[in-house]
């Protein structure tokens, strides 16, 4: 069975502990793990929880359209279209790093105030646009996310 190169086993780990408002990205280096980078993040606001597990990211994308979801917070005139990256109502910026089994989760920069160290997004991670663009450059297809 060949395996499949979009879940490889990578020597990181992306741990976001939602209490916290943090991310912290570890790397191996035996005999353990060492913290690669530590940032300040935001979370889902009440009622838009960000969902806690362990997940892998499946995708990456620099320049990510967005699907608006079919969601009260939408305006019902954008509800389940595709926002192209360039246009002024995608709220993404930096790029957006998604997770299998997610429901559609991920880690994103924002081009609206981010809001970091609160609840504030609709179950996604927030980062500022500089931890977005470093961390689609630092992890693999496959990286482990653990939220808690």
């Amino acid at each position: 069975m060949a395996a499949n190169p979009k879940l490889r086993l990578t020597p990181k780990l992306i741990v976001i502990n939602r209490a916290k408002f943090e991310l912290v990205l570890h790397r191996l280096k035996m005999p353990g793990y060492v913290v690669e980078m530590r940032r300040q993040i935001s979370v889902g606001a009440i009622g838009y929880d960000t969902p806690t597990g362990l997940y892998f990211i499946d995708a990456k994308n620099k320049r990510p359209d967005w699907k608006a979801p079919d969601s009260d917070w939408v305006p019902k005139i954008k509800r389940g279209k595709i926002i192209p990256y360039d246009d002024p109502d995608n709220p993404f910026m930096g790029g957006f790093i998604s997770f299998a089994a997610s429901d559609g989760v991920g880690i994103h920069g924002t081009k609206f105030d981010p809001a970091l160290g609160t609840r504030a997004s609709h179950g996604c991670i927030r980062v500022s646009v500089e931890t977005v663009e470093k961390l689609i450059t630092k992890v693999a297809l496959g990286t482990p996310v653990f939220i808690y």
